[in-house]
């Protein structure tokens, strides 16, 4: 069995754009990256939870994929970049990329996540 068949979700990797208008306010506005990244949302374990918020940071989510981010977008995933499903979105706080050949051949990325509704 790989990873890969255990991501039962599609989401869409967007990333922000910051504008200003006539009177020097800025506006932001994210458009798709990435669109159909098969992936799997899971809650944050309480102990990653505690760890973000020693940091004063909100992560409760972790979104894991095997879609290979590095190279399909130039210079990856970043903080700030959000996956949407729906009008559901997740805030990217961090990213790991792990792989472990005894395991699977498949590279596994592990997103840190916010989820804002």
């Amino acid at each position: 069995m790989s990873i890969a068949s255990l991501l039962d979700q599609t989401l869409a990797l967007q990333r922000a754009t910051v504008s200003r208008d006539s009177s020097g306010a800025t506006s932001r506005t994210f458009a798709t990256l990435l669109a159909n990244v098969p992936a799997s949302i899971t809650p944050a374990h309480a102990s990653v939870v505690t760890d973000y918020a020693r940091r004063d940071m909100i992560v409760d989510h972790r979104i894991y994929t095997t879609a290979d981010l590095d190279t399909q977008i130039a210079g990856g995933v970043r903080l700030g970049d959000r996956f949407a499903s729906g009008s559901t979105y997740y805030l990217v706080k961090a990213v790991k990329r792990t792989a472990n050949a005894q395991v699977s051949a498949e590279v596994l990325y592990e997103i840190d996540c916010e989820r804002k509704s």
